[in-house]
C-alpha cells in the first residue's frame, strides 16, 4: 500500500520511477512506520508508568491522612484525661473552701465519665465543667457511657502509650482518694 502511494506520487510529480528508487523509498517508510510505533510503545509505556505512580500516591496520600486523624483523636483523648484531672483538683478546691456537696458530686461525675460508668457528654472535649459551673446546667446532651481507656485503644494508641496514659488516669485516681477522705 505504501508503495503504492509512493508510485502514484512519482508519477504525479513528474519524476521517473526506477526500481532502485522506489526500494528506497519503501525502505524510509518502513523505517519510519517502525520508529513511530517504537515511540507509540514507549509513550504508552510510560503513560501506565504514570498512572500506576499516581495510584500508589493516592493511596498513600489516603493513609497519611488516616494516620494523622489517628493522631488527632489521640492526642484529643490524653488532653481530655489532662482536662478531667484539672477539672478534679478545680472541683476538689471548690470544695474544701465552700463545703459545698454539689462539688463533690461533680468529682464523682467526672470520675464516672471517665471510667465509662455515667453517659459521656457530646464534644466532652472542649470546655464543659466550666460551663456547668458558670451556668448550673448541662451544654451538651449525653451520648452512650464510654470508658476513656477503651476510646483510647480504639484511637490505636500504641502500647508504650497506653500504660502510660494508665498510669497517669491511676495516679489521678489516687490523688482522687485522697481528696476524698
Amino acid at each position: 500500500c505504501a508503495g503504492i502511494k509512493v508510485l502514484l506520487y512519482s508519477l504525479h510529480v513528474g519524476c521517473p520511477v526506477t526500481l532502485p528508487r522506489l526500494l528506497h523509498r519503501m525502505k524510509n517508510i518502513d523505517r519510519q512506520a517502525r520508529v513511530f510505533f517504537i515511540h507509540l510503545w514507549l509513550t504508552l509505556g510510560l503513560f501506565c508508568c504514570v498512572i500506576i505512580a499516581l495510584v500508589v500516591y493516592l493511596r498513600t496520600d489516603r493513609q497519611l491522612a488516616q494516620a494523622n486523624q489517628q493522631l488527632v483523636t489521640a492526642v484529643r483523648l490524653a488532653n481530655e484525661l489532662r482536662n478531667s484531672s484539672d477539672d478534679l483538683t478545680r472541683m476538689v478546691r471548690t470544695y474544701v473552701v465552700t463545703r459545698d456537696p454539689i462539688y463533690k458530686a461533680y468529682m464523682q461525675e467526672i470520675l464516672d465519665i471517665r471510667d465509662g460508668k455515667s453517659p459521656r457528654p457530646v464534644d466532652y472535649n472542649r470546655i464543659y465543667w466550666d460551663l456547668v459551673l458558670e451556668q448550673g446546667k448541662r451544654p451538651q446532651p449525653f451520648g452512650p457511657p464510654e470508658p476513656l481507656l477503651g476510646l483510647l485503644r480504639a484511637a490505636g494508641v500504641n502500647d508504650a502509650e497506653f500504660a502510660k496514659l494508665n498510669e497517669a488516669k491511676e495516679k489521678s485516681e489516687q490523688l482522687t482518694q485522697i481528696e476524698f477522705t
